[in-house]
C-alpha cells in the first residue's frame, strides 16, 4: 500500500500529461464511447506517460482494474469530467507494469553477477584484505543497486 505522499507526488507528475491528452481523447466532455474506447484512451495515455518518465511499458492495466475504477455515470447526465479520468488513471497506473530502460536479464545480472565479480576478485587478488565476506556481498549489491537506480534502469 502506498502513502499518501507517494500517491501525491505522482499525481504531481503525471497531471499535466492528463491534461494535456484530456482534450485529445475526451473532447466534447461527454463520455458519449464505450465502454472500449475509454480503455483505449486509458491505455494511450498510460503509454504516455512511461515515455515521458523514460520508462518501457510492459503490459497495459487490465480490463478489470480500469472497470473497477470507472465512474458510475448517471444515465440521465453521462458527462465525465478531467478529475474523473485523473482518479481512474492515477488509480490505475501503477498496475501498469512499468520498468526502466535495462531489461530484466540485464538488471538481474548487474545484482547478481557484480556481487559474485567483487567475491571472485577479492578471493583472488586480495584475500588476506580484512572485509568479511558477509560484509562485501551486501555492500556490493547495495551500491550497485543505487548504481541501477541512478541510471534509472530500475
Amino acid at each position: 500500500m502506498q502513502s499518501g505522499n507517494a500517491i501525491d507526488r505522482k499525481r504531481i507528475k503525471i497531471i499535466p500529461i492528463i491534461e494535456r491528452f484530456y482534450g485529445e481523447f475526451f473532447p466534447s466532455n461527454k463520455l458519449e464511447m464505450n465502454r472500449g474506447e475509454f480503455y483505449h484512451a486509458v491505455c494511450q495515455i498510460v503509454q504516455e506517460i512511461n515515455a515521458s518518465a523514460g520508462g518501457v511499458q510492459l503490459r497495459v492495466p487490465s480490463y478489470e482494474s480500469i472497470k473497477k475504477e470507472l465512474p458510475t455515470t448517471d444515465p440521465s447526465s453521462p458527462t465525465i469530467d478531467q478529475r474523473k479520468i485523473e482518479n481512474v488513471i492515477v488509480k490505475v497506473f501503477p498496475s501498469a507494469g512499468v520498468i526502466g530502460k535495462a531489461t530484466i536479464s540485464k538488471i538481474m545480472l548487474s545484482i547478481f553477477g557484480v556481487p559474485a565479480a567483487a567475491l571472485f576478485i577479492k578471493g583472488k587478488f586480495y584475500p588476506k584484505v580484512g572485509i568479511k565476506d558477509e560484509y562485501l556481498i551486501p555492500a556490493v549489491t547495495s551500491a550497485t543497486v543505487l548504481a541501477l537506480s541512478m541510471m534509472r534502469m530500475i
